[in-house]
Formats: C-alpha cells, structure tokens, sequence
C-alpha cells in the first residue's frame, strides 16, 4: 500500500522555486516534512506536460522527429 502524499504539487513547485536560497532542513521546518522528503522532492522532475513544458517538438510522436536514429554499431 503506497504512502498518503503530504505535499501539493503546488507546495512541491514552491519547494522547488525556494531551493536555491534555503537549506533543505529550512524548507523541511516550512512545510513540516523531513529534510528527506524535501530531498526527494528535488530529485524528482515532473513530466514535462505536468510542467507545463511541452513544445512543439516535443509534443510530436517519435516517429515525426527531425533528428535520425542512431546507428547500430
């Protein structure tokens, strides 16, 4: 059974942004979780469409890329 999560992705997303000038024990007293829960979260990336990061490029299929496969070797 998997655990509850404690965070929102909108505090995941805040927890993200506030990163670069807290500690991740600061950020853990915050939003009272674990410094590991905030480690976690750092190391986790959304999918890019959750992110709201698709391009055009991106968005296309695999098979519509511009870029060739790579060669066997």
């Amino acid at each position: 059974m998997a655990r509850r999560r404690k965070l929102t992705a909108e505090q995941e997303a805040a927890i993200r942004a506030l990163a670069q000038t807290k500690s991740l024990r600061a950020l853990a007293a915050d939003f009272e979780v674990s410094h590991e829960t905030v480690r976690a979260v750092l190391r986790t990336l959304r999918p890019a469409a959750v992110r709201g990061e698709l391009t055009a490029e991106s968005a296309r299929p695999a098979s519509q890329h511009t870029e060739s496969p790579a060669q066997p070797r």
